[in-house]
């Protein structure tokens, strides 16, 4: 019987410890909250920082929030850093102690400065140490990352006394004691670094910022300016970087102002190895801060968002998108998934079972100053199976179909990875009066001969339902 316990104990443990999770989680509060920072402790946990704004009277008051979330979708441990200084977090990263650093920002009093925040704290939470970095500036975006001499980078644009912008960097210690900063360009618009890549070499860093042009700013380890390299067509609007070999690196970026990109460059910064471009009809965007991941080179993600628009609250449904790619950037798969909400996407981090987490804002505008933080965990396939022990409601799709309800003209967008199918609809008495082959990854149709009402369609290859649903003709 002993024996017996101990390998039905055994082949628990043994399945267990090589289960992949996938969950959904939405935080649903009454203010508007956005994820900013997302990281994987060395406890496998899911962290996140967060700001929150509340509309009030006298304006808009701002908080931060610190979120731990367990590998299953279990909420850990919730902080709010409710300051008389309204403090913005932006950026979180984990010491080799499982500690955090937390960056961001801090009203002056004046409310016409904002200086840098950097606060540490330890793996539940509790503060070891906070200090301000003035800089006699209004910061408007900060991220942060570790150089190879376990020193802090943190970068971004912000706005001058004269209502000019600039580009900035600095440098502090574990501590918190600031070593270097330096200051780019001033221009009559916003300006900003999107990321910062160590040189091969450790010899300096190249800053990919958006000044005029799209360019890589190579600076060397004290931020002296050695050269600026224009990046050609690429869009490095939210991009992210990371070495790739020992002469190139890749880099996230939107080709155009509406299509997902991402390139594998050498250090001309011009020479593309490979590439890959989400050809979408409509305005896609990259996630807004972290949007490119990967453990193993042939496991690549990339998040972006359907339907973007700068406006949190906006009334029109958008989707998540999410890309699989290969070490050539050949895709492996693509899922879509929302359409019941406005969601923007936010984060993205590749995980050790072959899946990912994934952060956003939701917003069902039920509130007009609301919109919530979403998350979600994918298998390796890209699918959601369970929250909870229970199966999932939500599904990640490859197949959309918008608008719904629609007028005159409906657009179907497959995932790259769908072959051709075809689409039929149904009216309710279960006649069909409609279909259509797909054979292009996005169809428009031309549905202003169909009646006013509701109808059931499909999506099939092969007989095989992809994707089925209501549909309102308006």
């Amino acid at each position: 019987m002993k024996q017996t316990t101990f390998i039905i104990l055994f082949v628990f443990l043994f399945l267990n410890s090589f289960s992949q999770n996938s969950f959904e989680l939405l935080l649903d509060h009454d203010n508007a909250q956005r994820p900013t920072g997302l990281i994987i402790d060395s406890n496998g946990d899911y962290v996140i920082c967060s700001q929150e704004f509340t509309h009030t009277n006298n304006g808009i008051e701002y908080n931060s929030m610190l979120t731990k979330i367990s590998q299953t979708g279990e909420i850990l441990n919730t902080k709010y850093f409710n300051t008389e200084e309204n403090t913005v977090f932006s950026d979180i990263i984990n010491t080799e102690n499982n500690d955090y650093i937390v960056i961001g920002s801090v009203y002056a009093d004046n409310f016409d400065e904002m200086h840098s925040f950097i606060i540490r704290l330890d793996s539940d939470f509790n503060i070891i140490w906070n200090k301000k970095i003035i800089l006699n500036k209004k910061i408007l975006t900060a991220k942060a990352k570790f150089n190879s001499n376990s020193e802090i980078l943190i970068h971004g644009g912000l706005k001058n006394s004269d209502n000019s912008y600039s580009t900035y960097i600095y440098k502090i210690n574990i501590d918190g004691t600031l070593l270097n900063s330096a200051f780019f360009y001033y221009y009559n618009r916003f300006i900003n670094f999107f990321d910062i890549l160590e040189k091969e070499n450790n010899s300096g860093y190249y800053l990919f910022e958006l000044t005029t042009v799209y360019s890589a700013l190579e600076i060397d380890t004290e931020f002296n300016v050695i050269e600026k390299h224009q990046m050609g067509a690429l869009n490095l609007n939210g991009c992210n970087s990371f070495w790739f070999s020992d002469t190139t690196y890749i880099i996230s970026n939107n080709k155009t102002d509406t299509d997902l990109s991402v390139s594998i460059l050498d250090t001309t910064h011009n020479t593309e190895y490979y590439s890959f471009r989400n050809e979408h009809e409509g305005h896609e965007f990259l996630a807004f801060w972290d949007n490119l991941s990967f453990i193993d080179k042939n496991n690549i993600y990339m998040l972006g968002t359907y339907n973007f628009s700068p406006n949190p609250y906006e009334t029109e449904p958008s989707w998540l998108c999410v890309n699989n790619l290969n070490d050539s950037l050949g895709l492996t798969w693509q899922k879509i998934i929302g359409g019941d909400a406005y969601y923007n996407a936010t984060n993205i981090i590749a995980t050790e079972d072959g899946g990912c987490f994934i952060s956003s804002t939701r917003s069902d505008n039920t509130n007009s100053y609301d919109y919530d933080m979403y998350f979600l965990k994918l298998d390796p396939n890209g699918n959601i199976t369970h929250i909870n022990g229970e199966p999932s409601e939500q599904k990640a799709k490859e197949v959309i179909l918008y608008p719904n309800p629609a007028t005159t003209e409906l657009t179907i967008q497959k995932a790259v990875q769908v072959g051709n199918c075809n689409v039929e609809f149904y009216n309710m008495e279960g006649k069909k009066v409609f279909y259509q082959e797909l054979i292009s990854n996005t169809t428009k149709i031309d549905i202003s001969s169909l009646q006013k009402g509701s109808y059931i369609y499909k999506i099939t290859d092969n007989s095989k339902i992809i994707e089925s649903g209501k549909w309102i003709k308006q």
